[in-house]
């Protein structure tokens, strides 16, 4: 199967038009006006951005070592930001506990938009949902987007968090008393730049064994984006997708990820690197108006995933993009 990506790039196509001018037979005819020579204006800088995206397992039974190590878990990813240069974190799988540990390692320029997950079973014939908590100890589980706050290196302008929201995906029914975590994706937009970023983490293939429901997470997640560069935003998508590039739909064709695919490029593409033991199955999908310029996957001895990070261009005044 040949896969064709696409990736739209803005540019800016400048235009000189030469100006006639009339003479009067009762007047001297008046002098063209001479060429300019003043330098013309240099082009707008392009932006840079660089975002990151880890499963950090920190869920005591998910048998992580991070599950009993929460502070060397948020001094990790606070250094990993700073090693990076980093503008968004994307994480799955968090404790809420870690949160106040991980904003003092991040900095007081950084602000983490948490939200925790549920899960559903049916008992007596009802179908029942709980709050998902991290272990015995009962804390919140779920994931988190972490966004500079104030962004001053280079030509960029402060970066004020102007929403965020979570985004409810289609997810597996519960069967018998078996708990099904539901799946969502965690979004926030920024003013300057003008940018939508979404952190997800979709089914597992043990929970979705044909991948329609993970198909249907796909589109949702492509459609959330639409609607942000509808009102004028660049878009990235990313997370923990539980699938791996070449996975399809059983019985049908299409890609488990194509609706992503369709309309966004994974910063990966042409590379392929193991981000789960040795399969890629977490993604940074950037639409129109983003450049990547590639991305690394990192070793990350706290987590069973390895941290992916993503280096971008950004074209200003992405509206229509």
């Amino acid at each position: 199967m040949v896969l064709t990506l696409a990736c739209s790039l803005i540019g800016a196509i400048g235009a000189t038009a030469a100006a006639r001018w009339p003479v009067d037979d009762d007047r001297p005819a008046i002098a063209a006006p001479t060429q300019s020579t003043s330098p013309a204006p240099a082009p707008p800088a392009l932006v840079p951005l660089t975002v990151l995206t880890w499963n950090a397992c920190a869920n005591a039974k998910q048998r992580c070592p991070a599950a009993s190590r929460h502070r060397q878990l948020a001094a990790a990813i606070g250094q990993a930001a700073r090693n990076r240069s980093a503008d968004v974190v994307l994480l799955q799988e968090m404790c809420a506990d870690l949160l106040p540990a991980l904003g003092s390692s991040l900095g007081t320029d950084w602000k983490v938009h948490f939200r925790q997950a549920t899960t559903a079973a049916v008992k007596r014939g009802t179908r029942v949902s709980r709050p998902t908590t991290c272990g015995a100890n009962g804390d919140r589980y779920g994931q988190a987007v972490a966004v500079r706050a104030a962004v001053e290196r280079g030509a960029r302008a402060a970066s004020p968090v102007q929403a965020s929201w979570l985004v409810q995906l289609p997810s597996p029914k519960p069967r018998n008393s078996r708990w099904m975590e539901q799946r969502f994706a965690v979004c926030v937009r920024l003013r300057v730049p003008r940018l939508q970023v979404c952190g997800t983490h979709l089914s597992t293939p043990e929970q979705d064994p044909d991948g329609g429901i993970r198909a249907a997470q796909a589109a949702r997640l492509a459609a959330e984006a639409r609607r942000g560069r509808a009102q004028g935003y660049l878009t990235i998508v990313g997370g923990d997708f539980n699938t791996t590039p070449a996975a399809t739909v059983t019985g049908r064709r299409q890609l488990v990820l194509q609706p992503l695919y369709d309309q966004s490029v994974d910063c990966d593409l042409g590379r392929m690197q193991a981000t789960f033991g040795k399969v890629k199955i977490d993604y940074l999908f950037s639409g129109p108006g983003l450049k990547p310029l590639g991305c690394d996957a990192i070793q990350a001895p706290l987590s069973d995933h390895r941290l992916l990070a993503a280096r971008y261009h950004l074209y200003p005044n992405p509206t229509g993009a």
